[in-house]
């Protein structure tokens, strides 16, 4: 098998020299690993949404892969984080194909595919909702990366240890990704931007991103997410406590402010 994987069946030699984690003491070789092999569903793979060494069985990862199965998908995720020589972190999250449908959730939009936008603007796809999630943003007119709304945190420099989400949740018909734009302007020590799914922390911004006039710019932010019902939250979490340079004199501790605008879903069937 691990000539077939690496060397297309062509290996010059094989030697074997034991395993320094034998199973007991009369030499023989193998693994102490007691996990049964997945079902052909739930094929252990790289991580494509969680960085670092990271295996998982979730069902996010480019098309192309089927197409070379034996390269990219392994029966364990002890196979899985071998080949990576080892794992920080193995996330089991295959669907359960017996599990019985969820009920219906309006709270959840419905996102049938190929292609949505969420713009914040007057007539945009279910802001209000947004907004009733979000009791710490508002709509702002101050700056938008298309048309004239985005959507703003309240900066509060009075509470510290604090979390204001921007909650979006979503119901995909499809495996998606998602990509929304964002103005980040805030401080190193004072508080960082994240993005969190279904409470999983994915993207994490802890200064100002500025353009080549040194004031915030729109940056791109994007994650994929495999069918089903999720919840995002472009969150600001505030410093544990007021920092020692408060207050915010310089430029380099921003305003503690993030713009959030067109909010991107599309299939990537």
């Amino acid at each position: 098998a691990c000539c077939d994987k690496w060397y297309g069946g062509s290996c010059k030699s094989i030697e074997d020299v034991g395993c320094s984690y034998a199973s007991g003491g009369d030499g023989e070789t193998g693994t102490t690993s007691t996990e049964a092999p997945a079902e052909p569903g739930c094929m252990w793979h790289m991580s494509t949404t969680v960085s670092g060494k990271v295996c998982t069985n979730d069902q996010v990862y480019p098309p192309s892969w089927d197409d070379n199965r034996s390269q990219w998908f392994f029966s364990t995720s002890t196979e899985c984080c071998e080949v990576r020589g080892g794992c920080d972190n193995v996330i089991d999250d295959c669907p359960d194909p017996n599990a019985p449908e969820e009920p219906e959730d309006p709270s959840y939009m419905k996102i049938p595919g190929p292609r949505t936008i969420i713009d914040f603007e007057g007539g945009a796809m279910a802001y209000i909702d947004i907004l009733a999630e979000s009791p710490g943003w508002t709509m702002s007119s101050d700056h938008a990366y298309a048309g004239d709304s985005s959507m703003t945190n309240v900066v509060d420099d009075e509470s510290w240890g604090t979390q204001s989400d921007l909650v979006l949740k979503v119901d995909l018909a499809n495996p998606s990704t998602i990509t929304f734009r964002a103005m980040i302007d805030v401080g190193q020590g004072y508080e960082t931007f994240a993005l969190f799914v279904d409470g999983q922390q994915r993207n994490t911004y802890g200064q100002r991103i500025t353009g080549a006039d040194a004031e915030p710019t729109w940056l791109p932010v994007t994650t994929s997410l495999p069918p089903g019902r999720h919840v995002l939250s472009m969150s600001v979490v505030k410093a544990p406590e007021r920092p020692e340079s408060w207050p915010r004199d310089l430029k380099s501790e921003g305003s503690g402010s993030v713009w959030v605008d067109e909010i991107e879903i599309f299939d990537t069937l």
